[in-house]
């Protein structure tokens, strides 16, 4: 491209469009490879650096009066780097020659009188940024009228003020990088010309004047109390220059300076920073100019948006900059108010604005973390919900960021707010109540997130808070750890046990990260505390049996903490201390079958644990820790899955073939639940509705079925009997409330008798009362009332049929999640004991499972789990039997014939090839065997119209067969095995189809031969 060509890139509204064409002038003109001359009028630019770039010079110095902006950007930018290229260009002559190209001339307009001030200004400031000011043979008269002519700018129109006092301190502070010698004399120069254009008492001259005198200027400053601009005096002053401005609500009527900017006026950060950085006792402090100048000036009710736009921004600079011994003064109470009005709608003028602070305040303290705590306690005072007010997480991300030796205050912190008003209306108890489920909620999310350790004080009291508050009752409040007025409800209590079981399964370590404390066995001690203190009283009492239950379960815990110490039984100590930890947790929440798991714990803890042999007792104790395992297992409960994870990977190699077969009955129980889980049928009258039920049966396998393969195993589902409960309870309600309606008016005592009679069976009294009420109910009467009543009871029916679907529902839902958590405990087994002969005990009845489920994932689930985790498997189990082998290998054949779906057979496809190549380790001489069930398979895929075989079960192990002959040819070979080895005869049925073959050609060819004698 040509030159010429590259001045209309420059006018480019894309500023790197504008970069690249002034990057390719420079290319063009090669400036680099001429010699350094003065140059101190056009004629010697011309002579010295030939045409291009004296044409160049004058092109840009003219194109700086252009009447678009993006040129004036463009031009003045390429013009300061032409001035950086020419080191020995005359100051003098660079100076003249920007101030003729920018004169106005003639009869002009007043949008053109603005286009050559602002060309003006850019040129200044192109020969500012050029470096020509700061040589080291600049002196003060090559300063001096770059000087003039911005305070002639600066004087003429206001809104050129601000950028002139910008390019002025740009000046100074460019002098002052460097170091050059006349720095004070020009600050000095700056500020005499300052109070000379009597701009001293302007948002421009504050700045200005502090800038002088940072940089050593001895002029003084007159206009001002105690001659000291940041004396405390003259904070008023500041503070009505500082809102002084073309807003709509400006107060004191003065001159404006122009048109409302959005972008901040840099003279706010250098009032700022002058603040911050004084020593002296007599100078404004901080705190008094936020409140006075930003909170009540700029977030006051009665200040525009214009200016708490600009309060944001103050804000936002001031976040980041300050120490957060000091940022806690931002948040002051106009500030919040204004921030939360703002960020509560989306249709408020500063919403952006409040958001954009707020994601400010969340990266300051990412970038200083004690910040977090700072922000939190003042963000939580104006409002505890500021989450749900804003739609964001914005306390919840500053949870996180609180460094650990902090988080002891954050938790003292969030417990004061469960302090209510001093108020007894209903309306205060509710809010109460609501305060303290959100603090219960926000020690979960400290314990959830990955970016706080789980260790330390802060830990321990929160387990301390949920469990004393959430087991406990205390009976004189002023000896209370915690106390609260009004008192804790029953909802809250229940809200914190929640809590605490939530905590304790965030908190369940794994057997071999069990290095610090357990945290289980934290709540356990705080229980025996506790409850031995004189003003606590458990809510619910146990009696002395499971007292003395309880007693001996800590006296076990104890020996259980000195063997966790030895290495030989460190895990399994570990694993018993998290069982009888929990099941003490559950024994004081008061579950029914606690106690009774607590029993089996200590049989089972005896005999694994005790000197005699396991093989002397009537029950092996690992099947009673499986059967125990399955009970914890079948809550819904991450806690208790965690729980059994971790002790399963601890006694999984000790795994028996009964213990096995008591996760495989699991697999094989119905999923309607009702044998699993011991359902009983309380319907009375379920021959009535049979009807009803087949008709809903298909309904229930399909579409719940999906329902159960969606919804999450590992949620505590507490509520859900709540909830039945209350919906019987209201069904109830209702009933009652229609009998009533239908019995109404003066005859309902009679009617509610002769129902109630009827209902007990009294019909003595029936009849002797049936006299009476005659006169009360005529015939229509009756008539009307039985079709009412019977209405009434048809509709009760109906609802009462749609609850017990509802609940075969549910246990459907819970059969499949219990099944999905047993494979889980499958898929640890083949992972921690690949080796194990039990491994192959469990390929069928998973294949059998994932035949039989309506549940496409649990299918997958299980289909995965034999493709990718068993049959994969890089150590074989050892299997002594080849003859089993062989059995299960046609057991799964005749699975194969039963499949489904194309990824069931090809599951079973696998199984097989895993068996053959396990069998075949073991005994190679049974190939034949395998050919020869592989062939009546075959056949019975030939003779059987439906079957559910195809072509890829063959196929698959043609391949297998194809790659086994390969690798046994190439083991002969290379020595591993005789060559003998390589003749055994292979008779399966392909063998004997090839001698039938025979015998018939032969008898063909011998009719042949007879013939043609």
């Amino acid at each position: 491209m040509s030159l010429l060509e590259q001045f209309d890139y420059l006018r480019n509204h894309d500023s790197q469009k504008r970069l690249d064409a002034t990057v390719r002038v420079f290319s063009i003109l090669e400036i680099g490879k001429r010699s350094i001359e003065p140059v101190c009028s056009l004629d010697d630019l011309k002579t010295h650096y030939g045409d291009d770039v004296h044409y160049t010079f004058t092109r840009l110095v003219r194109g700086l009066a252009s009447n678009r902006e993006s040129a004036r950007l463009g031009f003045s930018a390429a013009l300061s780097e032409l001035l950086r290229a020419l080191p020995k260009l005359d100051t003098t002559f660079v100076l003249d020659a920007i101030e003729k190209a920018t004169v106005p001339g003639g009869n002009i307009k007043g949008q053109e009188t603005r286009d050559y001030q602002f060309g003006r200004l850019f040129g200044l400031q192109a020969l500012c940024t050029s470096g020509l000011l700061t040589r080291n043979e600049t002196t003060m008269e090559d300063i001096t009228p770059v000087l003039v002519l911005l305070y002639e700018l600066a004087m003429s129109k206001g809104w050129l003020r601000e950028s002139c006092a910008s390019v002025i301190i740009q000046i100074l502070e460019s002098l002052a990088a460097a170091k050059s010698s006349i720095v004070s004399e020009c600050a000095t120069t700056i500020h005499e010309m300052l109070y000379t254009s009597q701009l001293s008492k302007t948002m421009e001259g504050i700045a200005i004047s502090l800038k002088c005198r940072e940089r050593g200027s001895t002029k003084e400053s007159s206009d001002w109390s105690h001659k000291d601009i940041l004396h405390a005096d003259n904070l008023s002053a500041i503070n009505k220059i500082m809102r002084d401005l073309n807003t709509s609500d400006n107060e004191e009527g003065e001159k404006q300076t122009g048109t409302w900017k959005p972008k901040l006026h840099f003279a706010w950060l250098v009032v700022i920073q002058g603040i911050l950085e004084a020593t002296n006792p007599d100078h404004i402090e901080f705190p008094d100019f936020w409140r006075i100048v930003v909170d009540e000036g700029l977030f006051s009710t009665s200040a525009s948006h214009e200016r708490k736009f600009w309060g944001f921004q103050v804000f936002n600079h001031l976040v980041n900059d300050l120490s957060p011994s000091m940022v806690s003064t931002l948040f002051s109470a106009n500030f919040l108010r204004t921030l939360g009005n703002q960020i509560s709608q989306n249709d408020r003028y500063l919403n952006k604005a409040a958001i954009n602070t707020t994601i400010s305040i969340v990266n300051a303290a990412q970038n200083q973390q004690d910040k977090a705590l700072v922000a939190l306690r003042y963000l939580w005072d104006y409002n505890l919900y500021y989450d749900r007010l804003s739609k964001a997480k914005t306390c919840e991300s500053l949870m996180v960021l609180v460094p650990a030796s902090s988080l002891p205050e954050l938790v003292t912190l969030l417990i004061g707010h469960c302090n209510p008003p001093k108020s007894k209306t209903e309306a205060i108890t509710k809010e109460v109540e609501k305060r303290r489920q959100f603090v219960a909620d926000c020690f979960l999310i400290l314990l959830r997130s990955a970016q706080i350790p789980n260790t330390g004080a802060w830990v321990g009291d929160v387990l301390d808070f949920c469990t004393i508050n959430g087991f406990f009752k205390v009976t004189k409040p002023k000896h209370a750890v915690f106390a609260f007025e009004p008192a804790l409800t029953d909802a809250t209590r229940q809200v914190f046990k929640t809590r605490l079981q939530s905590s304790l399964g965030l908190l369940m370590p794994a057997t071999s990260e069990a290095k610090e404390v357990l945290w289980v066995e934290h709540v356990v001690q705080t229980f025996k505390t506790y409850r031995n203190k004189k003003y606590y009283e458990l809510l619910l009492q146990p009696d002395e049996t499971i007292l003395a239950l309880l007693d001996s379960a800590e006296r076990k815990l104890e020996k259980l903490e000195k063997k966790r110490k030895r290495s030989a039984t460190q895990d399994q100590a570990l694993a018993f201390i998290l069982m009888y930890s929990l099941t003490m947790v559950q024994v004081y929440t008061g579950e029914s079958d606690a106690v009774q798991v607590l029993e089996d714990l200590d049989g089972c803890y005896s005999q694994l644990f005790s000197k005699t042999d396991v093989e002397d007792s009537e029950q092996d104790p690992i099947e009673v820790l499986v059967d125990l395992l399955l009970n914890f297992l079948s809550r819904e409960s991450v806690l208790f899955r965690k729980l059994v994870d971790s002790v399963f990977a601890v006694f999984a190699s000790k795994l028996t073939k009964p213990s096995l077969e008591l996760l495989l009955n699991v697999l094989a129980s119905d999923e309607s639940g009702e044998a699993l889980f011991d359902k009983a049928d309380d319907n009375d009258d379920e021959e009535e509705e049979e009807g009803e039920d087949e008709e809903d049966e298909d309904m229930i396998d399909e579409d719940e079925a999906a329902r159960a393969s969606d919804s999450s195993s590992d949620d505590d589902d507490g509520e859900e009997d709540e909830d039945n409960e209350a919906a019987d309870e209201e069904r109830d309600a209702a009933l009652d409330a229609a009998l009533r309606n239908a019995l109404g008016g003066k005859k309902r005592k009679a009617s509610e008798m002769n129902v109630v009679h009827a209902g007990e069976g009294h019909e003595s009294d029936f009849e002797a009362d049936s006299d009476e009420e005659e006169d009360l109910l005529d015939d229509d009467q009756m008539l009307a009332m039985d079709a009412t009543l019977e209405n009434i009871f048809k509709r009760r029916k109906q609802e009462s049929g749609r609850s017990r679907k509802k609940d075969r529902v549910g246990l459907k839902v819970s059969t499949i999640q219990f099944k999905r958590k047993v494979i889980d405990l499958l898929d640890q087994y083949a992972r921690l004991c690949p080796s194990s002969g039990l491994v192959v005990e469990t390929l069928l009845p998973l294949l059998q499972c994932a035949r039989k489920s309506s549940d496409a994932n649990l299918s997958e689930r299980i289909q995965s789990l034999v493709r990718q985790r068993v049959t994969k498997a890089k150590q074989l189990p050892q299997v002594a039997s080849t003859q089993t082998l062989l059995a299960l290998l046609r057991q799964v054949h005749d699975e194969a014939e039963r499949a489904n779906t194309p990824p069931q057979l090809s599951a079973c496809s696998q199984t097989a090839l895993f068996l053959i190549r396990l069998t075949l380790s073991l005994d190679e001489d049974r190939v034949s065997d395998i050919v020869r069930l592989y062939g009546d398979s075959q056949l019975k895929w030939l003779n059987k119209k439906h079957s559910k075989l195809n072509t890829g079960f063959f196929v698959d192990f043609v391949n297998w067969c194809t790659q086994w002959r390969v690798n046994r040819h190439r083991s002969v070979k290379e020595g591993r095995i005789g060559s003998e080895q390589t003749d055994t005869k292979v008779e399966g049925p392909s063998a004997v189809h090839e001698g039938t073959d025979k015998k018939d050609r032969q008898k063909k060819s011998k009719k042949s031969r007879g013939k043609r004698e």
